[in-house]
């Protein structure tokens, strides 16, 4: 299970793209659920200048200029898993 270094409520800002111009900073909306290849893990991001979310890789994210209220963990020290993304009390079914 990959470790997200990123939680929902973070500020970031991605890595400046071809054209040199780093987009401004956006905040974590929610970690998206692991992909079956392995990748990257992904985050749901809004930007301030935008009135949309985006979905972003953590390889796209500047580390250095992004805020993560998130401690690394110590070592050998064993993380909890996270629940998942859907609660399922929170659904309601007729019958």
């Amino acid at each position: 299970m990959a470790r997200n270094r990123y939680i929902a409520g973070d500020r970031i800002v991605l890595k400046a793209g071809p054209s040199g111009q780093a987009q401004g900073e956006g905040r974590i909306i929610s970690v998206q659920p692991e992909s079956q290849s392995g990748g990257p893990t992904r985050y749901r991001v809004r930007f301030n200048e935008e009135n949309f979310d985006r979905t972003v890789g953590e390889d796209d994210i500047d580390a250095s200029l992004s805020i993560s209220g998130k401690q690394p963990p110590k070592a050998g020290e064993e993380r909890k898993p996270a629940s998942g993304w859907i609660n399922l009390n929170s659904m309601k079914i007729k019958k």
